[in-house]
């Protein structure tokens, strides 16, 4: 387990190409520890290592995000959520859009459809 760190050690390396044609932001410390993906305006992918969340890895890696799709001209980011993953979104200040039924190795679920639009 790290301890807490000050957020200014950490390094944030943008963009990185990814092969869903999308771009990742990753913040390392040392390793790899965190990681956000974009398509355009979609959130496609964020990651946090299990040992570094609550730390500000999470909210630093989205800030830097949002601040790249708000420069790219665009108004309002979408995602698409696994139940688990709500709430996460939710602390990030997205809205509950639509829902889309799922299904995966015989097993239906319904993931969430959120947005969040920017000012």
């Amino acid at each position: 387990m790290h301890k807490p760190i000050q957020l200014n050690n950490f390094e944030l390396v943008f963009p990185h190409k990814t092969c869903f044609e999308g771009f990742n932001y990753q913040i390392t410390y040392g390793s790899r520890i965190g990681i956000i993906g974009r398509k355009e305006n979609q959130l496609r992918s964020f990651f946090v290592l299990p040992e570094w969340q609550g730390k500000g890895v999470g909210r630093k890696l989205f800030d830097a995000f949002e601040k790249a799709v708000r420069n790219d001209g665009f108004h309002k980011i979408i995602l698409e959520s696994s139940p688990l993953g709500q709430p996460i979104y939710e602390h990030f200040g997205f809205e509950k859009i639509g829902s889309r039924v799922k299904e995966r190795i015989g097993i239906k679920y319904t993931d969430a459809i959120m947005g969040k639009e920017l000012n």
